[in-house]
Parts: structure tokens; sequence; C-alpha cells
């Protein structure tokens, strides 16, 4: 719901397609008056296309931004962004932006704030080359639809996977994180689960909820690289 036109909504889901292998449809919808009439756009079609907390507004003008992971089959897949160039309910959406080199990065997340866009996906350890380590990528999208999206050193896409490992996990899992940036875009709190390694951290499943923050708008952070004494806080 966009907080200066709150009859202005929209959300992101995904619908089965039909095909075998090629399960969903990564789908936008939008309303331009509180609900009573939806327009709908598919975003990517056939594809087992997943996406965590994967979309976000832009302040300025409520220019919908939209993370997914493509996915086919055991193929290696790639993280995309776009973004509608004519503004919320264009329907003229870029061509999508590859924030990661093929591989296996699981469940993209994103959010933006005061026009301060952080995204994210974990590299599963499942799968060739996972170690569950975070990536991340960090932009300004300050009047998106005339500048595009200005990405951030040191959290550009400049490093052999395109966006930089931002979070490891030592203890050999983790899940993705969720964002969340305040008001003016400077401080920027993540929530994870990250594997304790202990008998007894949350009833035994040795999983515990951990957070981690930066306040100078996502370039530098107290823990960077992992779990560390008095930095990142385990909330059991």
């Amino acid at each position: 719901v966009s907080p200066g036109s709150p009859e202005k909504m929209a959300i992101l889901y995904s619908r089965f397609s039909g095909i075998t292998a090629r399960p969903s449809t990564v789908k936008f919808a939008y309303t331009f008056d509180a609900g009573i009439n939806w327009s709908e756009y598919d975003i990517v079609t056939e594809r087992n296309s997943r996406t965590y907390s994967g979309m976000a507004f832009t302040t300025d003008d409520y220019t919908p931004v939209i993370i997914w992971q493509n996915r086919i089959t055991s193929d290696p897949w790639t993280v995309n962004v776009t973004y509608d160039e004519m503004g919320f309910g264009g329907s003229m959406w870029a061509t999508p932006i590859i924030v990661c080199n093929p591989s296996y990065f699981y469940l993209p997340s994103m959010d933006i704030k005061n026009n301060r866009l952080i995204c994210g996906a974990f590299h599963h350890g499942a799968f060739p080359g996972g170690d569950y380590t975070v990536y991340m990528a960090l932009a300004n999208v300050n009047d998106i639809t005339s500048n595009g999206i200005i990405w951030i050193p040191p959290w550009d896409l400049s490093y052999p996977m395109a966006w930089s490992p931002w979070l490891s996990s030592p203890n050999g899992d983790q899940d993705q994180p969720d964002f969340i940036i305040s008001p003016d875009g400077q401080t920027i709190i993540s929530f994870n689960d990250e594997f304790y390694n202990t008998s007894d951290s949350l009833g035994g499943l040795g999983y515990a909820p951990c957070i981690t923050w930066s306040t100078d708008g996502g370039i530098t952070w107290p823990n960077y690289g992992g779990p560390q004494p008095n930095t990142i806080k385990y909330f059991l």
C-alpha cells in the first residue's frame, strides 16, 4: 500500500503454469482504486521462480522494483532485478538486471527506503560451490525512471560473482535475511537464522535468530564476515 496514496496497492505472487518442471509464473498485480479493480502483468513465465520478500517501492514516486530467482530444473540459475520504467502501473518493465553470475543463490530478498535499495540471497550449500554465504548488493534508486539503478561500491556488481559476499556462515548453514531500512535510509537491520552449533538452541534444533545492522546506509557493517563476539546478537 502506498503511504502517500493508499488507493495504490500492489502484490507479487506466483501462479502455476501447468508445465512440468517449469511450474510458476511470477505475476505483479496492482490497483489504483484501493482494490476495486486490478490489473496484472507477467514478470517471468514458465519458470520455477522463487522470491522471498522480493518487491519494494521507491520513496519518491512509488515505482515498483522486483527481485526473483530464475530456476529451471537443476541448472545454475540467476537472480534478477527489474522495475517499471513508467512508474507505478506503467507496465513497461526494464530489461532484467542480473545481479549474480549463474549459480545456486536461493530465496532473494530486498528492501527500499529513502531510495536506498538493498538486496541479497544465500549461496545454497546443497549445490556445487555453495557454502551458505549471503551475498549482497546496494544501490541508489533516486529518480529510478530516469536514472535507473545505480549500484554503490563496495556493494556493486563488479565482483567475480557480480554481487559481493557479505555474511559468511562459519557453522555451515544459515537462511536468507530479512532487510529493514529506516525511513532516512541510514540504518539497515538484517534478521536471519544462523546455525549456532549447539544442542540446546531453540529446543535442540541448533539454530537461532540473529540480527546485524549498519548505520551508514549499508556501506559498513559492525559484524561483516559472520558471527563475532558482541556483534551478532542471538535471541534464544
